[in-house]
């Protein structure tokens, strides 16, 4: 678990994933941001993952997210993973 207090810059910045990034030691081309807010999108942007993925369950609308990534789904139960790639 990684929060602000952890980085010298709050989300949008990218800090908060690239320090997830390197503890675990994942590419950011294979990884995903999944949020409910528009900040979490933009951090995920920001970080130049794979994708950000919007999820419907906090205050930002369809519309907001829309906005920012085509990427949007009503729950993270929705989510699959394909394990061939």
């Amino acid at each position: 678990i990684a929060g602000e207090n952890l980085v010298g810059k709050a989300k949008p910045s990218p800090e908060m994933i690239n320090l997830i990034l390197e503890a675990l030691r994942v590419n950011r081309n294979k990884a995903l941001m999944v949020g409910d807010a528009v900040t979490d999108i933009q951090m995920g942007i920001n970080a130049e993952l794979k994708a950000s993925i919007g999820v419907l369950s906090g205050l930002a609308s369809v519309y907001e997210l829309k906005l920012m990534t085509p990427y949007v789904i009503e729950s993270i139960a929705s989510i699959r993973i394909d394990s061939d790639r």
